[in-house]
């Protein structure tokens, strides 16, 4: 898999050279999966990006109020919303 990180300055740095969109800001958090990555945003939304074979990159339309973002392993992804609740999506 690849690792992120979140640097000082808000930055995404990967462990794999050009894995991380060009056009991703406003990031607060970071997690990987196997083959995807995700962001949480300043605006509370999510972000995902890489391999989508089972979904894991697409969050539900509409998405926001997001306090956690975890990778579930190659294939899914899950938010945990500012009121505890949970949103999977990709193979979980």
């Amino acid at each position: 898999g690849k690792a992120l990180f979140l640097d000082v300055n808000g930055t995404v740095v990967s462990s794999e050279a050009n894995w991380v969109p060009v056009w991703l800001q406003d990031v607060i958090a970071v997690g990987s999966g196997s083959g995807h990555g995700m962001a949480l945003l300043r605006d509370r939304t999510v972000v995902c990006w890489g391999s989508n074979s089972q979904g894991q990159t697409s969050p539900p339309a509409g998405l926001s109020d997001v306090a956690i973002i975890a990778p579930l392993g190659e294939s899914g992804s899950l938010a945990i919303k500012s009121d505890g609740t949970t949103v999977k999506w990709g193979l979980v």
